[in-house]
């Protein structure tokens, strides 16, 4: 009958390294108007696939960097309410074609290791750097391949995932 909204928010899934290369001046009057005088109270942030390139492999925080610095400065502006997680693609090391591109469909063997990778992220968002995030997108537009980091996943592939990483953030969270 009605659809009500949770407010509007801003991506920095894209043109981070444009963003925080601004003059200091001028981004800082960007985030003033953006995260402030428009409002926005909710920020969608990305799971970088280069995150973790191999199995048991060292995690690479220095490559949300970019993304940290843009989320603090939005923080910062006091109207975030709700930080979303979106997710294209687990590590290659995880799929059937062994690429972050070109859809492929996460291995069953490999789908609690998937939401151990989602669960170390988000806890280590908020114990390391202050974040929490509210709300995750397993995956981006699951049932397309483009040639960018993407995963491709049946309905029944989702559901099976869904109860893994449920389960996985009940325990760890």
């Amino acid at each position: 009958r009605y659809q009500t909204m949770e407010g509007w928010g801003a991506s920095s899934n894209f043109y981070e390294e444009s963003l925080v290369r601004l003059n200091p001046a001028v981004r800082s009057d960007l985030f003033d108007k953006v995260y402030g005088e428009l409002g926005s109270n909710i920020m969608c942030i990305r799971l970088y696939s280069g995150f973790q390139t191999s199995k048991g492999g060292p995690y690479n925080w220095d490559i949300m960097a970019a993304q940290r610095m843009i989320l603090n400065e939005a923080l910062a502006r006091g109207n975030i309410k709700t930080i979303w997680l979106k997710v294209s693609s687990p590590p290659g090391w995880m799929k059937d074609n062994g690429s972050e591109k070109n859809g492929g469909h996460v291995k069953p063997e490999h789908y609690q290791d998937y939401a151990d990778y989602l669960s170390y992220y988000i806890r280590h968002m908020r114990s390391d750097y202050g974040v929490r995030i509210n709300a995750v997108s397993l995956f981006n537009e699951p049932g397309f391949a483009p040639d960018y980091e993407s995963t491709s996943t049946t309905p029944e592939e989702y559901r099976d995932i869904l109860k893994v990483v449920s389960a996985t953030f009940k325990r760890d969270t």
